[in-house]
């Protein structure tokens, strides 16, 4: 609708003459009306369901519903209030909004990665997980990156854009920190009281790091003509790394007569 249109409308319910100013000042207060009220209303929705998804920092989309909705609004004015085309305008808007996205291709996919794990909860912070080669607990997880604190007390962050294309395991309890020890053990050996004589050792040479819930069970993989291939699975508490545990046990293992 013209501003003529307008002031046509107008003249016809109250039955006299209104500035086009007024008209026009009158429908720009409007659509301003208007716009405020679905932003506000648009505004708790989306709060509501960010939260009840548990999505952290879920300001970022009520931002971009935000921003959406005044260019609507400013869409709708431009022709009746300032007599602007909006063709042209929403051209330009379009090509920049291309410029935009190719030149921040990487953070978009970082951003629909961090949404992606963050409300499908594929990890949460606390997670012992196996990304690739690397393996540690998840500590944090954000729009751009997710923080992996490895084993060995390094801190690796990871663009969430090469996390959704490499391979992800979330290990059990059982499995998070530990490290496999292989020993060959005698076949006339006792393996009840090997299993016992490696537990007392795990848990006197770990001391505070050992494990109490997991401890230190053998398990037999093979029997052969050298003797019973076994391994030990040795869990560690945090504070040391599962390789360094692993090696002050095997030095202490060193020398038992039913090594084979």
């Amino acid at each position: 609708m013209n501003s003529a249109n307008m002031q046509e409308a107008v003249l016809d319910i109250f039955g006299f003459s209104v500035p086009a100013a007024v008209i026009k000042l009158g429908f720009l207060v409007a659509v301003i009306i208007v716009a405020f009220v679905v932003d506000r209303l648009l505004t708790k929705a989306l709060r509501s369901v960010l939260d009840h998804a548990s999505v952290p920092s879920a300001s970022i989309f009520v931002n971009i519903a935000r921003v959406v909705v005044w260019v609507f609004a400013m869409l709708a004015v431009l022709q009746p209030v300032f007599g602007i085309e909006p063709t042209g305008f929403v051209a330009a808007l379009g090509v920049t909004s291309i410029a935009l996205s190719l030149g921040m291709q990487d953070t978009i996919a970082n951003v629909f990665g961090g949404l992606t794990l963050m409300v499908g909860k594929v990890i949460v912070p606390g997670d012992i997980v196996t990304i690739g080669t690397l393996t540690g607990e998840v500590t944090d997880i954000n729009w751009r990156s997710t923080t992996l604190k490895l084993f060995s007390g390094d801190i690796e962050i990871i663009p969430n854009s090469v996390l959704s294309k490499k391979e992800l395991t979330k290990l059990a309890p059982f499995q998070a920190g530990e490290y496999r020890l292989p020993i060959m053990i005698k076949v006339d050996a006792d393996f009840d009281q090997v299993r016992k004589e490696i537990e007392e050792i795990a848990r006197r040479t770990l001391n505070e790091f050992y494990d109490e819930e997991f401890g230190a069970p053998l398990f037999v993989e093979q029997i052969t003509n050298f003797g019973v291939m076994a391994h030990v699975s040795l869990h560690a508490k945090p504070g040391i790394t599962p390789r360094r545990a692993c090696t002050a046990v095997a030095k202490e293992i060193l020398g038992k007569d039913w090594l084979a």
